[in-house]
């Protein structure tokens, strides 16, 4: 029995019981350990949300009833979401090693009552995931989701959803590089937009494992949102889809001038010297990394119109981070791999800020393509090169 003080919380449809010293983790945005040894984090409410949007749309477009499993469910918040008020799931399977946990999922299947389509297992992540198969695998880790990555893999079907979260920020956007380029195999990046490169990493890592498993992967949609960041893959066999998967890349960057590109092959030995072609700085770079599209467009869109459909806490934010996300997937479908700080590049030539929209504006007056970007609400995606992007703004500046 839950021998601890608990209390109830509603998202979505859903009514869940969590620790009540859980609510008040993480109040200013940021990870910190569990006050209990049962995880509930208020501030990942905008990811179950968007969950439970995914899981319906790719529900819809398979026409079949789907399993899912959330191999590391703590309180069982999201897996409870997904059997309640996700359409067209006939299983879910929630599971977790922490025996303290198990009691908490219990209770909140079964106030919920779902206990005819919730299975609940207490067994070590991988050994589960292991041992059957599922429509759709959730890793949601507290850390990083790499111990798990091969397992979660072996256990998809062909065309299934992989989702996985990351919360080791600190390893992936580049303050503990050894321990990135030992879990992730790849060398991070501190930058501005060290967030997808974040991004860029964990799918790069995941596809060189599906490789190994005869599996692609496509990404569906990926956030950066707070203090962490999710991707949605599917993953499938094909030899051909493999082999686009594993096309490597590499981001070579200059901290002096803010010059940046994705190249596809680099010979990281020879690199240490390599200076920058516009300000003669010595250059830095990170991967290897993930460098195809971060969205399929359409899919996006089917998640924006389901999310306008709900009634859910996060609605509006949830909203407006994907009107983001679908423009700038239209953005990435031209080669612009990599986005722009605005205020970085204004400090860094000494001026004040023009609005993003006016700079936008500004920049496809000028034929460029250009967007914002969810990962950052200060910065643009564009393929103007910088050196265009900066005297864009010195000529905005100007402008009586």
């Amino acid at each position: 029995m839950v021998k601890r003080k608990i209390v109830e919380v509603v998202e979505g449809s859903t009514t869940l019981i969590v620790p009540e010293k859980e609510l008040k983790r993480g109040e200013k945005g940021q990870p910190t350990l569990p006050k209990t040894s049962i995880f509930y984090n208020p501030l990942m409410e905008l990811s179950r949300d968007l969950s439970i949007m995914v899981v319906q749309v790719y529900q819809r477009e398979r026409a079949y009833s789907l399993s899912f499993c959330d191999a590391l469910a703590a309180t069982g918040a999201r897996g409870v979401r997904i059997a309640r008020e996700v359409k067209g799931i006939w299983r879910v399977v929630l599971n977790d090693l922490n025996s303290s946990a198990v009691e908490f999922i219990k209770l909140n299947v079964s106030l919920n009552q779902i206990d005819y389509k919730v299975l609940i297992r207490r067994m070590d992540a991988n050994l589960l995931l292991s041992s059957t198969f599922f429509d759709i695998v959730d890793i949601d880790p507290f850390g990083s989701p790499a111990p798990y990555l091969n397992s979660a893999l072996r256990a998809l079907r062909s065309g299934g959803l992989l989702c996985v979260t990351a919360t080791d920020m600190g390893v992936l956007c580049g303050r503990q590089v050894e321990a990135c380029k030992r879990k992730y195999e790849a060398k991070p990046l501190n930058t501005e937009y060290c967030h997808e490169i974040a991004v860029r990493i964990l799918i790069g890592t995941i596809a060189r494992a599906a490789a190994v498993h005869e599996l692609y992967i496509k990404p569906l949609l990926v956030h950066s949102t707070n203090h962490y960041i999710r991707v949605y893959l599917e993953v499938g066999r094909s030899k051909e889809l493999i082999k686009k998967s594993l096309s490597s890349s590499y981001i070579i960057h200059c901290k002096n001038c803010g010059y940046r590109k994705l190249i596809e092959k680099m010979n990281t030995e020879t690199f240490e010297n390599k200076l920058c072609h516009l300000c003669s700085n010595k250059m830095n770079f990170s991967g290897p990394l993930w460098g195809g599209s971060l969205y399929h467009h359409d899919f996006c869109d089917k998640i924006l119109k389901e999310t306008k459909s709900r009634e859910i806490n996060t609605k509006q934010k949830l909203i407006k981070m994907l009107e983001a996300i679908l423009e700038e997937s239209q953005t990435l479908a031209s080669p612009i791999p990599i986005y722009y700080d605005v205020h970085k590049i204004c400090k860094k030539i000494k001026v004040e800020a023009p609005s993003i929209k006016t700079i936008i504006a500004a920049l496809k007056n000028q034929n460029y393509h250009v967007s914002r970007t969810h990962f950052k609400p200060t910065a643009i995606r564009t393929n103007a090169p910088i050196e265009k992007i900066k005297e864009t703004i010195k000529n905005l500046v100007k402008k009586p």
